[in-house]
C-alpha cells in the first residue's frame, strides 16, 4: 500500500475525529443553555409566587382593618346620637370609646386612634398611649389628617418598641366630631391572616417541570407546605455529603443551589437544583426545587443514540488505525533502533523488514551511510586516542586556540590546574579561562595572529601570599585554520631551588668564614678578657683604672657575643638565651650613639617599659645599633630626628589582623623611626635579603637588616616596616614577653668557688695558657700546664693519679682535644676531662659527654664561669 494511501486515510480518521469532538463539545453547549433556562424559569416562578402572596396578604390586611374601622363608626354614631340627646356629655361619649377600643385586639399590638386637628395642633383623642398628646410633629399624624380616609403605610415607634417598623392603617373621617379614626398595626403581625390551605392550594397550580416541585419552611425549619414532608422538621433531610439541605438553602437564599436528594417515595437519590426566597413580612421561606434529570431529559436520548453511532464507528477507525500503524511504526521502530544502535554501538545497520517503498528507500541508504560512518569513525578514533594519548601525557598544560583566541583543544594538566572539565572550556577564550596570565596574553594576542613563535615569564601571587612562576610558550601552527598550541609550564619550583641553592651558597660562605675566624678571634678575647681579671684581682676597687677595666671587661664579653652572634646566624652553633631586661640594653645602646652620631640627628629617646624578654644582650644591642645606624645613613644628608621608643602599649586591629600570634601573648614593642629618605617599594621586599644594600660599592656588606631579621625570627618576634619616600621609615619589632626575676650583669666581684686540687691545663696557645695558670691558681688549685696535647698526654701517663681534673682545649694540632680526652679516659676511667673551645663544627655539650667529658666551655672562658664549673665537675 503506497504511503499517500496510508496518509489519506489517517487524515479521514482525523476527521472524524475532529467531527465527534465538535458534536461533544455542542452537546455540552447545548446541555449548558438548557440548564441556564431551567434555572431562570424557576427563578421567574419564585419571585412571581413571592409577588402573589404579598398581594393575598396586602388585600386581607386592607379588608380586615376596613371592617374594623367601620364597626367602631357604628359605635361613635351610637354614642353621638347619645350626647346629642344629652344622655351624656361629650368627654364621657369620648371616655366610653376609649374603654371599648382598648378592649379591641388587632394583630398584636394593634389599636385604635382617633385624631382631633385644632388649629396647627394635632390631638390624639384616642390612642392606648398617647391620649391627649399633639403629633403635629410626626408624618403619619400629618398623613392621616390629609388623607382622612382610605389605606396608608407609614414607620412608627411605640413607647415600649426598641426599634422603628413599618405599619399599616385603614382611616375614615367623622365628621360629627370631626375625628379622623384609623385602626393601625405593624404590618408583620398579620401573618394569620393568610392561610396556609389557600397558599398551598395555590402552590399547586404551578408545574415545575415535570417532577419538581414548590415547599414552605418556617424560621424553625418546619415544613408548612410540601407535596410529601409537610408538619415534618427539616434539619433531619440531609443531602449525601451529611448537610442540612433547608440550612444550606437559606445560607443561599437568592441564589440557586445544587444537591442530590431522595423524598421518601422516591427509590434512588437524584441531582437536584432549587431556589429559595424568604416571603416579604412572613417569617416564611418560600422554595421551587426541580430534578436535573427533567432539564437532560430530551438530549440524553439524543446523545444516546449518537453515541452508539460513535462507538461503532470509533471501533471500525481504531482497527484500520491499529494496521495502519503497525504498518508503518514496525519498520519505522527498526530503522530508529538502527542508527540509535549505530551511534550507541557502531553497530551497521541491516534492513529486514518489508514496508512502504519510500521507508525501504530510506532503510537502504541508512544501510550505506552506517557502513562508510563506521569506518571512518574507526579512523577518527584511532587518531584521537593517538592524539590524546600523546597531549594528556603531557606534564604541561596544553592548550589549543584558534585565531579568535578560542580554545579548541584541553588536555588533562590544564583540568588538574584550572578545575574546568573539557567541555566547560572549549569555544570560551583563553583569558577568560586563565584571567592571571591576562598581561602576558596581552603581549601574545598580536603573536597568535600572525603565528611568530613567542615565550614569555611571569609570576602569579597567590591568596595565601606564595608566589608562583610561570613560562609561557606559543607555538604555531600553519594551517588553513590559523591556530596554535599555548604551553604552560609551572617552573615555581625550579626558581625556588636557584634561589635556594644561591642562599645555600651565601650561608655556607658566611658560615665558613664564621668558622674560619671565631677560634682565633676568640682566643685573642679570650687574652684581652683573661688579662683583664687578673688584673682586676691585682688592683683596688677604688682605684680609677678599676673603673676601666670594667669597661673592658664589658667590651670584651659582648665581642665575644657578637662572634656567638655570627656563628649562630651562621648556624655553625646554637643560642643561648635568657631573661633580658630590654631598656637596660636600649639606654646603653643610645649611649654609644649619641657620642657618634653626627649633630644634625636629634635623638628623640622614650623608653618606658621594664619588661623582660627571653634572648641574648648582645643580639639585642646589635639590633638597635643596626636599625639606628641605617636611620643616620638615611639622614646623613640634611639631618632629622630618630626617634627610639619601648613601650608595652595596645596592638592596634589591623596589626593583629596581618600577625594573629600577637594576639596570643603580651609582646614588647620596639620602635625605631627616622625623618629620612625613605625606601622606595621596590627595595622594599628586599631589604631583609643578605648581601643586598643600596649602598655604594665599600661602604655596606648589605648584612645589618639581614641580622636584624635573623635574630628577631630567632627570638619568635615579629618586624614590621613602614616607609614612605622622601619621608622616612619606621621598624617596629615585637617581642614575646616572659616572667622572670631580673638577672642583670654584675660588675667584678672577688666571690668565686676556690679548692686545692690539682688541675692539668692544655692548651696550643701560650698566652692562654699563661692566663688559665694564674687564674686557677689564683683560686687556690695546684696546676700544670702543657702546650701540646702529646706532652700532656705523656705527663698524665707517667703519673695517672696526679691529677684530679683535665682542662683542655678542643683544637690544637696533632691531636685535637677530643682524642686526647678518649686517651686519657682509656688510661684512668674516672679521670673528668673539661673541654674548651674559641670554635669547632665538630664538637657540642652533647658529643663532649658522649666521648666521657665531664663539661664543655665556649671560649673567651671567664673566671667566674670556669670557677664554678670546676667546682661543680670536681664536687660530683
Amino acid at each position: 500500500m503506497k504511503l499517500s494511501y496510508k496518509i489519506f486515510l489517517y487524515f479521514g480518521t482525523f476527521i472524524v475525529f475532529i467531527v465527534l469532538i465538535f458534536f461533544t463539545l455542542n452537546y455540552y453547549g447545548i446541555q449548558r443553555s438548557l440548564h441556564q433556562r431551567a434555572r431562570k424559569d424557576l427563578h421567574q416562578m419564585v419571585e412571581s409566587v413571592n409577588k402573589a402572596v404579598e398581594n393575598m396578604l396586602g388585600a386581607s390586611i386592607r379588608n380586615y382593618l376596613r371592617g374594623v374601622v367601620e364597626q367602631d363608626i357604628a359605635v361613635l354614631n351610637h354614642l353621638n346620637d347619645r350626647v346629642l340627646h344629652g344622655e351624656m356629655t361629650m368627654q364621657e361619649a369620648k371616655d366610653v370609646f376609649q374603654k371599648h377600643v382598648n378592649r379591641q385586639k388587632i394583630g398584636e399590638s394593634g389599636y385604635i386612634v382617633a385624631l382631633d386637628q385644632k388649629g396647627s395642633a394635632i390631638i390624639l383623642d384616642i390612642h392606648p398611649f398617647l391620649r391627649g398628646k399633639d403629633c403635629a410633629s410626626t408624618k403619619g399624624c400629618q398623613d392621616w389628617i390629609a388623607q382622612k380616609n382610605g389605606y396608608s403605610e407609614y414607620v412608627w415607634q411605640n413607647p415600649e418598641d426598641k426599634k422603628v417598623r413599618k405599619k399599616v392603617s385603614y382611616i375614615m373621617h367623622f365628621e360629627p366630631w370631626d375625628w379622623v379614626v384609623g385602626a393601625t398595626s405593624y404590618e408583620d403581625e398579620f401573618i394569620q391572616l393568610v392561610r396556609i390551605e389557600d397558599l398551598e392550594r395555590f402552590l399547586r397550580s404551578f408545574d415545575v417541570f415535570d417532577q419538581g416541585y414548590f415547599f414552605v419552611l418556617d424560621d424553625a425549619l418546619t415544613f408548612l407546605i410540601h407535596p410529601e414532608m409537610k408538619g415534618m422538621s427539616a434539619e433531619d433531610s440531609k443531602d449525601t455529603d451529611g448537610k442540612v439541605i433547608a440550612r444550606e438553602m437559606l445560607n443561599n437564599l437568592g441564589s440557586f443551589y445544587d444537591y442530590h436528594w431522595k423524598n421518601p417515595s422516591e427509590k434512588e437519590i437524584k441531582e437536584k437544583f432549587s431556589y429559595a426566597k424568604k416571603l416579604e413580612n412572613f417569617n416564611w421561606f418560600l422554595a421551587a426545587t426541580g430534578y436535573t434529570e427533567d432539564v437532560t431529559r430530551p438530549i440524553d436520548r439524543l446523545m444516546r443514540l449518537s453515541y452508539s453511532l460513535i462507538v461503532l464507528v470509533a471501533v471500525f477507525l481504531t482497527g484500520l488505525i491499529v494496521i495502519f500503524s503497525r504498518s508503518l511504526s514496525h519498520p519505522l521502530d527498526e530503522l530508529i533502533e538502527g542508527v540509535q544502535a549505530f551511534y550507541r554501538d557502531k553497530k551497521i545497520f541491516k534492513m529486514n523488514s518489508r514496508s512502504v517503498a519510500e521507508i525501504e528507500a530510506v532503510g537502504h541508504s541508512i544501510e550505506e551511510m552506517t557502513k562508510i560512518l563506521a569506518d571512518a569513525e574507526q579512523e577518527k578514533k584511532e587518531l584521537l586516542d593517538l592524539l590524546d594519548s600523546i597531549i594528556s601525557s603531557m606534564p604541561s598544560i596544553l592548550i589549543c586556540i584558534d585565531h579568535k583566541e578560542r580554545i579548541i583543544l584541553w588536555n588533562d594538566k590544564a583540568t588538574e590546574y584550572s578545575g574546568l572539565l573539557r567541555d566547560n572550556a572549549l569555544n570560551r577564550p583563553l583569558e577568560n579561562v586563565f584571567p592571571e596570565f591576562k598581561n602576558s596574553l596581552d603581549h601574545m594576542q598580536q603573536n597568535i595572529r600572525s603565528l611568530p613563535f613567542y615565550s614569555d615569564t611571569c609570576q602569579i601571587h597567590k591568596e595565601s601570599g606564595v608566589v608562583h612562576h610561570f613560562a609561557l610558550t606559543l607555538y604555531p601552527l600553519h594551517t588553513e585554520l590559523k591556530s596554535a598550541v599555548v604551553r604552560i609550564d609551572d617552573i615555581s619550583e625550579q626558581v625556588h631551588m636557584k634561589d635556594v641553592l644561591l642562599q645555600s651558597h651565601k650561608m655556607e660562605s658566611i658560615g665558613t668564614l664564621a668558622g674560619g675566624i671565631a677560634h682565633d678571634f676568640n682566643n685573642i678575647l679570650s687574652a684581652i678578657i683573661g688579662y683583664t681579671e687578673l688584673s682586676q684581682m691585682n688592683i683596688s676597687r677604688k682605684d680609677l683604672l678599676s673603673d676601666y677595666l670594667d669597661k673592658i671587661f664589658k667590651a670584651g664579653n659582648r665581642a665575644k657575643g657578637l662572634v656567638q652572634q655570627i656563628l649562630t646566624f651562621s648556624r655553625q652553633t646554637k643560642q643561648e638565651l635568657r631573661p633580658v631586661p630590654v631598656n637596660i640594653v636600649v639606654k646603653e645602646a643610645l649611649k654609644l650613639l649619641k657620642a657618634s652620631l653626627p649633630s644634625t640627628i636629634e635623638i628623640h629617646e622614650d623608653v618606658e617599659d621594664d619588661s623582660l624578654v627571653m634572648g641574648d644582650p648582645t643580639q639585642l644591642h646589635q639590633i638597635l645599633m643596626n636599625l639606628c645606624t641605617n636611620a643616620s645613613h638615611a639622614m646623613e644628608k640634611e639631618g632629622g630626628i630618630l626617634k627610639v621608643e619601648l613601650k608595652n602599649s595596645p596592638l592596634g586591629s589591623d596589626l593583629i589582623s596581618r600577625y594573629p600570634k600577637l594576639k596570643s601573648n603580651p609582646h614588647i614593642h620596639l620602635m625605631v623611626s627616622d625623618t629620612g629618605c625613605g625606601i622606595p617599594p621596590d627595595v622594599m621586599e628586599r631589604i631583609f635579603d643578605p648581601f643586598f644594600t643600596t649602598k655604594e660599592q665599600g661602604q655596606g656588606t648589605g648584612m645589618g637588616l639581614s641580622v636584624v631579621h635573623g635574630i628577631v625570627n630567632s627570638l619568635k618576634g615579629i618586624i614590621d616596616v613602614k616607609s614612605n619616600p622622601g619621608k622616612g621609615s619606621q621598624f617596629n619589632i615585637f617581642l614575646p614577653v616572659v616572667e622572670s626575676e631580673l638577672i642583670r650583669e654584675r660588675r667584678y666581684e672577688d666571690h668565686a668557688p676556690k679548692g686545692s686540687e690539682r688541675i692539668l691545663f692544655v692548651d696550643d696557645e701560650p698566652t692562654l695558657v699563661e692566663i688559665g695558670q694564674k687564674l686557677l691558681e689564683g683560686l687556690g688549685y695546684r696546676v700544670a700546664t702543657r702546650t701540646s696535647a702529646l706532652e700532656a698526654l705523656e705527663l698524665f701517663k707517667s703519673n695517672p693519679m696526679g691529677f684530679d681534673l683535665v682542662i683542655t682545649d678542643m683544637t690544637m694540632p696533632q691531636m685535637t682535644g677530643d682524642k686526647l680526652a678518649g686517651e686519657l679516659i682509656s688510661i684512668r676511667e674516672d679521670i673528668p676531662v673539661l673541654l674548651c673551645t674559641g670554635f669547632s663544627s665538630d664538637m657540642t655539650e652533647e658529643k663532649a659527654r658522649e666521648i666521657g667529658a665531664k663539661g664543655f666551655l665556649m671560649k673567651p672562658v671567664v673566671r667566674l664561669k670556669i670557677a664554678g664549673m670546676i667546682r661543680e665537675i670536681l664536687d660530683e
